[in-house]
């Protein structure tokens, strides 16, 4: 089948994709997965029912709760370890891409805690991403809105909607502007911010 669509303006990045080509400066922690792992969201590390350690995307634990999470890093993108889990595209093709949910229960997720990488973005617009600064993070306790993704709107303690500061280790950095929602020429949407992490802990 001949291809009838071209991408001419690809997207900067994917959510959990690395900021830059420097990978001396990552350090990353490898963490199974606790529940599905979209790319490029902020993650905890907590004790599974039999006491190993798993990552989540950050929720509170009650609803209203305190933010306090034992934050592991950020997702890595890495598409060749969930790729059984694509959905192809349909025949006759449409405007839907490729698409995975993330890394499934007990796939090893890789965290970046030091370094840049593309964060995933709500897209909110209502306040415009910085160059340099902090960033907020939903991190919903009953799964209603995001868990893990990162957002420019107001700190929430509205139950199912929690929003809090990332927290000074995790900082938008985008001296290129690049940051923002994107649609390609397939119609998909893509939502990314850039950031730096300096997360406290060892490898």
């Amino acid at each position: 089948m001949p291809q009838l669509n071209y991408n001419l303006s690809p997207n900067p990045a994917q959510p959990g994709m690395p900021l830059s080509n420097d990978r001396t400066a990552y350090l990353v922690r490898s963490v199974p997965a606790g529940v599905i792992v979209p790319f490029g969201v902020l993650c905890e590390i907590y004790a599974s029912s039999n006491g190993t350690a798993v990552c989540r995307p950050v929720q509170d634990a009650t609803t209203g709760g305190a933010f306090a999470p034992l934050q592991g890093g950020v997702s890595m993108l890495d598409e060749f370890a969930v790729e059984m889990g694509y959905t192809p595209y349909p025949v006759p093709p449409s405007t839907v891409g490729n698409t995975t949910a993330g890394y499934p229960i007990g796939y090893s997720v890789p965290l970046v805690f030091r370094g840049g990488i593309w964060g995933s973005w709500d897209g909110n617009t209502g306040v415009a991403l910085a160059i340099t600064g902090p960033i907020q993070v939903w991190h919903s306790s009953t799964g209603a809105n995001p868990q893990g993704v990162f957002t420019t709107k107001a700190v929430s303690a509205t139950v199912g909607g929690e929003i809090d500061l990332a927290g000074a280790s995790i900082i938008q950095w985008d001296p290129w502007l690049r940051g923002g929602a994107y649609t390609d020429s397939f119609g998909n949407v893509t939502d990314v911010v850039a950031l730096q992490i300096n997360l406290p802990g060892k490898s």
